[in-house]
């Protein structure tokens, strides 16, 4: 039982290395634990401050993930062809890619990829649920490296990939692996590492329900497991470590012990009534035998308990060796995503410059639209106080001729067209609806007659605004010449009889039937030569005759508007001449 002492049971415990070294706390358990092992036989106590251990380095797990392949110098951005020279690579890209990319993919965090590094990139750092969200339906990279890419064989080994590393060991150029396959490669790595740590690989139920349930909750790196501390320390209050002079006693004892058996073998048993020799030494014996027993119980449930907490700290151990690499592995990514920031705020910094730029090119297009805007303003006023002026009446009265022209046989053509509507009407009433082809043309024609008949309707608005006109200035006239004839009687200063206002009518206006063609051709002559002579108001009397005669019901509404135009142009004539004679 002295052997056990001396095995420092706790020194081959791989913990791992806390930053800011031990609390006093922690130094004091830690002296304590080497005092009670350290301990000899001999009764040599060990000193209680110990040299502080070298712990291992954490041992590094072997990634999931392929190694990255060093890429050539000359190597395709678009489908991650390498080539030997530049030149190679200039001819790949002109044939195999002649409008470069056919078009980008968009993934769910708005990003882009537009080329194969692109696509290994993303992919390598996007989250499950973002992978999960472009394959779950459609694998879209396998879709986009066929189309894009036109690699068909590519994009048919990325469909089989159904997680996150299987897909990048593709991107690789490495094949899938099936779920057997890994896990008889995982149990392989695990039975391998047992090997080389050399230790019983349990799982964590075993040795969990052995501690006490403060242990299960999760402690901070620094700190030790309590358990290591907490056996000893009962251990200590339970009994104390016998002290050197008592252990030289243990050893005499045994010695005593072992001669007494021997004179007893040799002797045979005492006699009855005869009392044994040295009772003393024996009681003390069986004593010392009895607390030895209890202490070598107590050294190997102590050895127990730092094996199932040895499992744990390995265990704890790997479990932060795991967080640790993927904190570095988040670090790598942060400062991906860092750098990937900084040219998203570069292109917005230049973005924000081609904005201004174009702003200010904005404000001088709107100066300039301004201005333009303001000469057209008063373009359009200078256009509005144009009058017509003798002019402009001598060309309209050049085009009166040609418009009549032009209703003489527009009415003709209309007389025509309804004769022909007639008969083609009785025809239709005959034959029935196998006319409906000449019933189209009809209808045709008869959208041509009425498009005829505005034009004409727009022309008749004109000459009404040209009598309009020339009624104004027949007003204006006749006060001018009232004016002067009050002046013209005033300077005389005798009485005289005013000018005779009665216009010779012809007889046959004052008929009550309607006059005929003849009659009102002779009246429009009439009232033309009066006005060629001067006689201004006996034609503009004649006319109003003419005008009034036209209102009669017993007159046709074709007669009624060639008439109209005919009177109309008369008063033409009549305003012709009054402006003629004032000037």
């Amino acid at each position: 039982m002295a052997d056990i002492g001396k095995d420092n049971l706790g020194s081959d415990l791989e913990l791992p290395p806390l930053p800011g070294g031990l609390s006093a706390k922690q130094e004091e358990k830690k002296g304590f634990f080497g005092s009670f092992f350290g301990k000899k036989a001999s009764g040599k106590e060990q000193p209680k401050e110990l040299p502080p251990e070298t712990f291992a380095p954490l041992e590094e797990m072997p990634s999931e993930k392929p190694p990255e392949k060093k890429k050539s110098e000359f190597t395709c951005s678009i489908c991650n062809a390498e080539f030997k020279n530049a030149k190679a690579l200039k001819l790949h890209t002109k044939q195999a890619h002649p409008g470069g990319i056919k078009y980008c993919l968009i993934l769910k965090t708005g990003d882009k990829i537009k080329d194969f590094d692109d696509l290994v990139h993303y992919i390598k750092y996007m989250d499950d649920d973002t992978f999960a969200y472009h394959t779950s339906k459609t694998n879209e990279f396998a879709d986009w490296v066929e189309n894009a890419l036109e690699n068909r064989e590519l994009a048919a080994k990325l469909r089989t990939a159904k997680t996150k590393v299987d897909a990048i060991r593709v991107l690789y150029g490495k094949d899938v692996r099936n779920e057997e396959e890994m896990r008889k490669s995982e149990e392989e790595a695990k039975a391998q590492k047992a090997v080389e740590e050399e230790i019983d690989l349990r799982p964590v139920e075993d040795y969990e329900k052995y501690m006490p349930k403060e242990e299960l909750l999760p402690r901070k790196a620094e700190e030790k497991p309590k358990g290591l501390f907490g056996i000893f320390r009962k251990s200590a209050e339970k009994k104390k470590v016998p002290e050197p002079a008592n252990q030289e006693k243990v050893s005499e004892q045994t010695e005593m012990e072992k001669q007494l058996q021997e004179s007893m073998r040799i002797v045979g048993p005492l006699p009855p009534g005869k009392e044994e020799p040295f009772p003393k030494e024996k009681a003390e014996l069986e004593t010392l035998n009895e607390e030895l027993e209890e202490k070598s119980q107590e050294i190997s449930e102590s050895v127990q308990e730092l094996l199932k907490n040895r499992s744990y700290v390995k265990a704890r151990s790997k479990e932060l060796s795991e967080k640790l690499r993927e904190i570095v592995a988040g670090q790598k990514k942060i400062e991906k995503s860092r750098k990937m920031l900084e040219d998203k705020l570069k292109s917005l910094q230049r973005m924000q410059a081609d904005i201004k730029d174009r702003e200010r090119r904005i404000a001088d297009s709107r100066k300039e639209l301004a201005e333009q805007e303001r000469i057209i303003a008063l373009r359009k006023k200078e256009i509005e106080n144009f009058k017509i002026n003798s002019n402009d009446l001598n060309e309209l009265k050049k085009e009166l001729p040609k418009l009549r022209k032009e209703y003489s046989e527009t009415a003709r053509k209309l007389e025509k067209t309804d004769a022909k509507l007639q008969k083609i009407n009785e025809q239709y009433e005959k034959k029935g609806p196998g006319l409906e082809k000449a019933k189209q043309e009809i209808r045709e024609r008869e959208i041509a007659v009425a498009q005829k008949e505005a034009e004409l309707e727009s022309r008749k608005a004109q000459l009404m605004d040209i009598q309009y006109r020339l009624l104004e200035e027949k007003n204006r006239l006749e006060e001018e010449r009232f004016e002067l004839y009050v002046k013209h009687e005033l300077k005389k200063e005798m009485p005289a009889e005013p000018p005779s206002t009665s216009v010779n009518v012809p007889g046959f206006i004052k008929q009550e039937s309607p006059i005929t063609h003849p009659e009102f051709d002779s009246a429009l002559r009439e009232a033309s030569a009066l006005a060629e002579a001067g006689r201004i108001e006996e034609a503009s009397s004649i006319a109003c005759q003419l005008e009034m005669e036209n209102s009669n019901p017993r007159i046709s509404e074709q007669e009624k508007r060639e008439r109209a135009y005919r009177i109309m142009e008369l008063k033409t004539d009549i305003r012709l001449a009054s402006v003629k004679r004032r000037a």
